[in-house]
């Protein structure tokens, strides 16, 4: 019998897990980046990481902040639609998995009600086939009857015709 099987539905859930743990890690290296001056090494000597990326102020930091909490409110609400899919794929499983075994239990009575069919013709036509039997017995039999009760008929005509000239000669 067929079963459900939710192994597509967990392997997105999880897939979707880790790409949320990659953009939360992103988020970090983002706001580590904004929030802190760093020096880099090169060849001419040190340059400060904001001549790189310019000087953020307190708007930018804020511009960027708000757009990172929507980026993760969209996700939040991405994991919870599949969520919710996910939900709706299980029980439509479930429900397909029910009428599966519904739809079997039904092939199962109805093989055994069509061998009990199956029997009770077999049945019938086997005492057909016996009353065919006795019907062409009967007609056997009637049959040799008649030729018996015919030859009987020509054996009397000939002992008739023999006492009729018997009794000729004699007189």
């Amino acid at each position: 019998m067929w079963q459900s099987n939710t192994t597509v539905c967990n392997s997105m859930l999880d897939v979707v897990h880790k790409d949320y743990e990659r953009v939360q890690e992103t988020r970090e290296l983002v706001s580590q980046l904004i929030r802190r001056e760093r020096h880099i090494q090169t060849e001419e000597g040190y340059f400060y990481a904001h001549s790189l990326f310019g000087m953020l102020d307190s708007d930018s930091e804020a511009f960027y902040n708000h757009k990172i909490s929507q980026l993760e409110e969209d996700l939040l609400d991405w994991l919870k639609l599949m969520r919710e899919q996910t939900t709706v794929v299980r029980s439509t499983l479930k429900s397909v998995n029910q009428t599966l075994h519904d739809v079997s239990a039904t092939e199962l009575v109805l093989t055994s009600e069509l061998h009990k069919i199956l029997n009770f013709i077999n049945i019938g036509n086997r005492k057909i086939e016996n009353k065919y039997a006795l019907t062409a017995l009967l007609l056997t039999q009637n049959d040799h009857a008649m030729r018996i009760q015919q030859a009987i008929g020509e054996v009397r005509d000939v002992y008739n015709t023999i006492i009729h000239v018997c009794s000729h000669w004699r007189n």
